[in-house]
């Protein structure tokens, strides 16, 4: 009570009676005075409950002067107050300096102290203080009312799930009240417990099992499913199986969230994600604890869990334990769930598509269409092809089928249409013509039937009773697989001998199937002896004497009645097809790791074979790229330069030839025009008549002796991409010769020839002394007829001795600047024709290079790390050997 008057700030209660306390200033001021009066007088108490009074009608500063002068045993409380007054001021730092000037060893004292300070430093969002003065408040006195929900409540608003968990966690074991572990059991659902490692509840489950059961399995399964998505599950698994190995659950109530726990883990566990090593720490514990835990009637399945591990991974499990199983296995009727098996079949091929191991579109297609559970299936056989095919067109009301060596599954129509489709490795494409399909086809028919509805089921043929062949080295025995077999008969003697040596086989591997013979024109032989024979091997075979003459009604009335499709007894069928694909599969997934390997190191050699030859071919395009080069460019450089030293050699003649256009009554005044006119047209007609055609022809023969020398090159090609494609077994490699260029080149030798004219040459205009001289003496002399004979002579001399070389040449720059520049092109030309091809081998052989690459890491993964391959693999088998023993 008296702490109360102190947190309160009710202190002047306990020194004034009722009276009093109506005007308590009044009657704390009297006794004060009184008090002072007297020697020895407790001043300091009364000035405590005045400050107290002062506070309460917000005369602060009165009451922090009251307070400041109390130094009994009351000082702590009135520094305290002090505090209080200023924090009421919003004077947080004088406020925050009282209370921690306060050294008091009064916890309670310490602990309110402590709860303002995290007020005030909430105010000023100060949360490393607020933290200090918290846990100071619950290390001095976890009990004190309220403490514990103020951190937790701070802890939540500022989403600190660390602390606000092992505050949950130490309360729960420090107090043992339920509401804390139920708190924990709310954030572990939240996912605010994940970074938690296991260990860190393994005393509050183990606590939480001594208070309450229920809530132990609660908060036991929140973790479960927490840690079961995150790294650490091994890890909880392993403080799961050391929590219930200690705990008495003899006594447990209610078993069922536990024992569905273990049930899920163990499935989960045995999906072929972890290695052995990391579940031998693991798996046994987990068995031995579901064992222990299970009532009697749900032993069964952790028995033979045990018993397959034992058996596949020796010596770790006790022995006396294992004897236990194995008495439970034989006290109990063995029965396992088809959802089970069903969902191991499932586990096993997602584990092949996971790690990319190919099982086979067809074996796929086989699987899903003999598991699925709403599909039953009839095997029709028989050692004659004839009597099967006979059987078949009567169930169906047409004559579809005669000897065909194809397997043939053939459903209900639903919509009344007809589709046949061919299942190959590589997927299914729809067949028009049954005629058109091959040996050891698998093909999917649906048919409109009103006997297959009636029935409830597909039928199935294939060529031999005993295996189909879906890959190299991968039978598929029918037999295994169907929910009924019908054997037909055929009447001929070798074919009944051959059907009684198939009854005995046929008896030797199914247990569960129905087998029924009919019986396809056994005139010939005693009936009732052949069928004692048969039943000698399957006693409770049934036999239906067929006959084209009979209804087909009748034979669908046997099948009806001997093969059970719409009850519930086709269960045990069903389980026994799914564990006999599991089998099958692991025995293809075994075989595939061999078949692996060898495949990678098959693609390594050819894609180096591939790689070096594309290496070796860039070589070869290359030194044919510079060799063709240099042949057109050279070729072409030969025409051209002959014909320039044609026209070095013509063009000089023809215009000393000129001269002979002058004669002594020409107009000399205008002669020099006149002649360089001469001249031009000259030129212009000898670049038309002589050079032109001459040039044509001979650019014509370069391009064909081009065409040629490209076209060496394009079957060069043409047959690498035969070699290559050939190699590659597809049309993968196409390489090809650009004769675009070839469109150019001729484009731009038309263009060129057909404008090969000269600009006018002024060639008397030169203006060297000789020339200049006898133009100008024809302007002065030219209208004297006494000097025309001069002037004649003159400028026949000059014409026919001239030296027109500077002329000549100027004529075949501007004749052959465009082809000369053409030249400099071709290289480029002849190049860019060869880059394509070129680039396309360089990317060839660097996707070789890849596959090389890609193909080793692969290998050597698989050769360092065999046990990611076959521990999967024992994984499953040990599931499969548990449902075996479950179906005995």
């Amino acid at each position: 009570m008296a702490e109360e008057y102190m947190i309160n700030k009710t202190y002047y209660r306990t020194i004034l009676d009722e009276e009093s306390l109506l005007h308590p200033v009044r009657s704390l001021g009297h006794a004060f005075f009184k008090e002072q009066s007297e020697k020895g007088g407790n001043l300091a108490s009364l000035r405590f409950a005045q400050g107290e009074v002062y506070y309460y009608h917000k005369d602060l500063e009165a009451a922090i002067q009251k307070w400041q002068n109390v130094n009994n045993e009351l000082e702590h409380w009135a520094k305290k107050n002090i505090g209080d007054a200023y924090y009421e001021l919003g004077w947080l730092g004088e406020a925050e300096t009282m209370y921690t000037s306060i050294k008091s060893s009064d916890p309670m004292l310490t602990v309110e102290v402590a709860l303002q300070l995290v007020s005030l430093n909430e105010e000023l969002n100060n949360k490393d203080r607020v933290y200090q003065f918290i846990r100071t408040a619950m290390a001095t006195d976890p009990d004190y009312p309220n403490v514990t929900t103020i951190a937790r409540t701070i802890y939540e608003g500022k989403q600190d799930w660390e602390n606000a968990v092992d505050l949950a966690a130490v309360e729960a074991m420090r107090t043992e009240n339920l509401h804390w572990f139920e708190t924990l059991i709310g954030y572990v659902n939240k996912g605010y417990t994940s970074l938690f490692a296991p260990s860190y509840f393994e005393h509050v489950l183990v606590k939480l099992y001594e208070l309450d059961e229920s809530l132990f399995s609660q908060l036991t399964k929140s973790l479960w499913h927490q840690y079961q998505e995150s790294l650490a599950y091994l890890s909880w698994m392993e403080l799961v199986n050391r929590i219930f190995a200690s705990l008495d659950t003899t006594q447990m109530t209610d078993r069922r969230i536990v024992l569905d726990l273990h049930h899920e883990s163990y499935l989960e566990l045995m999906k072929g994600n972890y290695l052995v090593k990391e579940l031998r720490p693991v798996l046994p514990g987990l068995l031995v604890n579901w064992l222990n835990i299970s009532p009697e009637n749900a032993k069964l399945f952790p028995a033979t869990a045990m018993l397959a591990w034992n058996d596949i991974f020796p010596s770790t499990i006790e022995q006396l334990l294992l004897q236990e199983a194995e008495d439970i296995v034989q006290r109990l009727k063995t029965d396992v769930s088809l959802d089970d098996v069903h969902e191991l079949l499932q586990s096993l091929l997602n584990w092949a598509e996971t790690n990319q191991i190919n099982i086979g579109f067809k074996k796929e297609w086989l699987i899903s269409q003999m598991t699925e559970r709403d599909k039953k299936h009839l095997f029709i056989t028989g050692a004659s092809r004839r009597g099967k095919s006979s059987v078949m067109n009567a169930i169906l009301d047409e004559t579809l089928f005669g000897e065909e060596a194809f397997t043939l599954f053939v459903h209900s129509s639903n919509d009344d249409q007809a589709e046949m489709i061919e299942i190959t490795e590589e997927g299914s494409q729809v067949v028009d013509d049954i005629t058109t399909l091959t040996e050891n086809t698998l093909v999917d028919l649906k048919w409109p039937s009103r006997h297959l509805k009636e029935l409830g089921c597909s039928l199935v043929s294939s060529p031999d009773f005993s295996q189909y062949v879906t890959q190299e080295n991968d039978r598929f025995e029918y037999s295994n697989v169907v929910d009924g077999i019908l054997y037909i008969i055929d009447g001929e003697r070798p074919m009944m001998d051959k059907a009684i040596l198939e009854a005995e086989t046929i008896a030797s591997k199914v247990k569960h199937v129905p087998v029924h013979f009919v019986l396809n024109n056994v005139e010939s032989v005693d009936e009732e002896e052949l069928k004692q024979v048969l039943k000698g091997s399957l006693p409770d075979a049934q036999f239906y004497s067929y006959s084209s003459h009979r209804s087909s009604d009748s034979l669908v009335d046997f099948i009806n009645v001997h093969f059970t499709f719409k009850s519930n007894t086709t269960k045990q069928i069903s389980r026994a097809k799914l564990l006999y694909f599991i089998r099958e599969s692991l025995t293809h997934l075994l075989d595939q790791r061999v078949s692996r390997v060898k495949a990678l190191e098959s693609n390594i050699a050819f894609q180096e074979e591939m790689k070096e030859s594309f290496l070796e071919l860039e070589r070869e395009l290359v030194e044919m790229r510079e060799e063709k080069s240099n042949i057109i460019t050279s070729t072409y450089r030969l025409e051209k330069e002959e014909l320039k030293s044609k026209i070095w050699r013509e063009i000089p003649v023809l215009l000393s030839e000129s001269a002979s256009e002058i004669s002594d009554d020409s107009d000399y005044t205008t002669l020099h025009d006149d002649i360089d006119v001469f001249m031009n047209n000259k030129i212009q007609d000898y670049i038309e008549i002589n050079v032109i055609p001459q040039f044509q022809a001979s650019l014509q023969k370069w391009m064909e002796d081009t065409h040629e020398e490209m076209k060496e090159t394009e079957d060069f090609l043409i047959s690498k991409n035969e070699w290559f494609n050939d190699k590659y077994k597809e049309k993968k490699v196409n390489l090809a010769c650009d004769f675009v260029i070839f469109k150019d080149w001729k484009r731009d030798i038309n263009r060129m020839t057909n404008r090969m004219e000269i600009d006018e040459v002024k060639f008397m205009n030169q203006l060297k002394p000789t020339q200049f001289l006898l133009k100008s003496a024809g302007k002065i002399f030219g209208n004297l007829q006494t000097n025309n004979q001069l002037l004649f002579k003159q400028y026949q001399k000059f014409i026919e001795n001239g030296n027109f070389e500077d002329v000549t040449g100027t004529i075949i720059n501007k004749i052959f600047l465009e082809f000369d520049l053409f030249e400099k092109a071709l290289k480029s030309d002849l190049k860019m024709s060869f880059q394509e091809s070129v680039d396309k081998v360089i990317d060839h052989k660097e996707e070789a290079d890849f596959e090389i690459n890609k193909a080793n890491e692969k290998l050597e993964e698989m050769r360092k790390s065999p046990e990611y391959f076959h521990d999967p693999l024992r994984i499953f088998e040990v599931r499969l050997l548990q449902y075996e023993m479950m179906s005995e």
